[in-house]
């Protein structure tokens, strides 16, 4: 019998798959719960490659920013004198040269002469985000060399390959060499689907322009600071650091922590051409930064004020991008009727030559947009988000914007290429106050239905629902949606005698809910109802009139 039950125990743990790990081991999954996609990367390889050989160990080093690492891909090539195969072992480390989180072969047989990218599928592994790996090449050939090439990308002065870690060599003797490199590689990774929000900005040209540059952080993170902190932002707004070097540093720094999932804010005010954009020195074409963008896989929000900026939609519009501008080319749909008067106000003519289109966006004397819970009462879709679109639409809508000089009219264009709202901040809202003690009779006959009103005020202004206690077991349904500070009116029949206590609460539409209320003392006779001549009476000329009506 025990020799029969334990035979059925094996089976059924074979059935559902049942797997013991051992303590010391790394835990291991093969089964994905979300899709995989590019965690970390470096896909340039035209400078050069190096021999995987017995003499080193060829290594990257890299930071992921999701949880777990579920494939890695390397830019390999063999030489094309190589006529039979030759191993390659290939592992991600904590260390250099110690324990390995998962280790995997590859044959020269799969790999290319001319090169290619070459998959290692391996189990998934769990990793800490943001700290250092190591991606690691050695040999497995009995001959001094494997003739496998690893293609790398030189890190230039004003151009680094992969931001978050660099090419190094170990030799046998244990010395270690960093270079001045990067080798090609492709780390994917799965994570929890969270939303990351970054914000690269810079200011050049103006105090004007160098101010915005730091108000976004401003107005973003003193907002939310729990979805933009400060370490997800990279300003540049002095005349050292408003350098176009240092600014594609900071874009590629982002691009390698953003996934699919993550919000990138560019915005730049500065001096603008037909072709490009302006630091303190020198230009940057629209062309060149567009090719940039192409190596995001989240979406961006690209924002520029500067001179001729209409014709960033041209070079930067794509799928997966919304493009704001604060110039246009022709006129907007006005009258010219009030365009002198406008362009003769000395004000305004000084504002045309300013950042006017960001500080209705950052500027708190200007309303905010970023900032002001309106955009998305007024002008959105009231979701308790303020989105790219809704604050724009703000913008646009309470702009003085007939102002005109030579680079074009001064008045915001967009090109929305992002299905459904990019959402930029969502502001805590408050929820309604404590609505009023309930006001009605206070003494009452069982079983005759009476009125109670009450009223309340919501900071936001958001529609308002109610809750009444009634004291007797019973609650209402929430009551509602009423406007805020309306006098509402809800029913309620006792149906035996007593004492009561009414109470009343109220929430917003985004489930924020008040305290209760003051409590209602109501009493009800202690004659019951069904004695009762007056509900007799009642009850007589309801049923009556009823029939005579039917």
């Amino acid at each position: 019998m025990i020799k029969l039950f334990s035979i059925m125990v094996i089976f059924s743990l074979i059935i559902i798959g049942f797997e013991t790990v051992d303590a010391n081991s790394t835990t291991t999954f093969t089964v994905k719960s979300e899709e995989e996609i590019v965690d970390q990367k470096q896909i340039s390889f035209n400078d050069g490659s190096l021999c995987i050989d017995d003499n080193h160990l060829l290594i990257q080093s890299f930071q992921p920013a999701f949880e777990w690492i579920t494939k890695i891909e390397l830019y390999l090539s063999k030489s094309n004198k190589l006529n039979f195969s030759t191993y390659v072992n290939v592992s991600i480390g904590e260390e250099i040269e110690g324990f390995d989180l998962v280790s995997m072969t590859i044959s020269s047989d799969i790999i290319q002469t001319e090169g290619c990218w070459v998959t290692c599928d391996i189990p998934k592994i769990k990793v800490t985000d943001h700290q250092t790996y190591y991606l690691i090449c050695q040999s497995m050939s009995p001959l001094n060399h494997t003739g496998i090439n690893w293609h790398y990308e030189n890190e230039r002065s004003d151009f680094d390959a992969y931001l978050c870690g660099t090419g190094i060599t170990s030799k046998t003797n244990k010395q270690t060499q960093i270079h001045s490199f990067d080798f090609a590689f492709k780390i994917y990774g799965t994570g929890n689907g969270e939303v990351e929000r970054w914000a690269i900005t810079m200011g050049a040209g103006f105090d004007s322009c160098r101010n915005d540059a730091l108000h976004i952080q401003y107005i973003l993170h003193n907002n939310t600071p729990e979805i933009w902190p400060l370490d997800h932002f990279k300003i540049y707004n002095t005349e050292k650091t408003a350098r176009w070097a240092n600014i594609l540093e900071g874009l590629r720094w982002i691009e390698s922590r953003e996934d699919a999932n993550d919000i990138t804010v560019w915005q730049s005010a500065c001096h603008g051409w037909l072709t490009g954009l302006y630091d303190d020195y020198t230009m940057l074409d629209y062309q060149y930064l567009n090719k940039e963008f192409d190596k995001f896989e989240g979406t961006i929000v690209i924002m520029i004020c500067a001179c001729y900026s209409y014709v960033a939609h041209d070079f930067l519009a794509k799928e997966g991008r919304i493009v704001m501008t604060g110039r246009s080319e022709t006129l907007p749909n006005i009258t010219n009727a009030n365009l002198p008067q406008k362009i003769s106000s000395k004000k305004t003519y000084q504002l045309a030559n300013s950042t006017f289109f960001f500080q209705y966006f950052l500027h708190p004397e200007y309303g905010g947009a970023w900032g002001n819970n309106c955009c998305d009462i007024d002008y959105g879709n009231q979701d308790g988000w303020i989105s790219a679109e809704e604050a724009f639409a703000f913008v646009i809508d309470i702009g003085d914007w007939l102002l005109v000089n030579l680079s074009g009219y001064l008045y915001p264009s967009i090109t929305d290429l992002v299905e459904g709202d990019v959402p930029i901040t969502s502001l805590s809202r408050s929820p309604p106050q404590t609505p009023r003690k309930p006001m009605g009779n206070l003494k009452g006959i069982p079983g005759i239905k009476y009125k109670f009103r009450t009223y309340t005020y919501d900071p936001d202004a958001d529609p308002v629902y109610y809750l009444f206690n009634w004291g007797d077991g019973t609650d209402s349904d929430w009551l509602g949606p009423y406007e805020s500070g309306e006098i509402i009116e809800a029913n309620h029949r006792w149906t035996s005698r007593g004492n009561y206590k009414i109470k009343v609460k109220a929430k917003d539409e985004f489930d924020g809910e008040s305290d209760w209320s003051d409590e209602l003392a109501v009493s009800m006779p202690k004659t019951d109802y069904k004695c009762n001549p007056i509900i007799i009476i009642h009850r007589f000329f309801q049923k009556f009139f009823k029939e005579l009506f039917l």
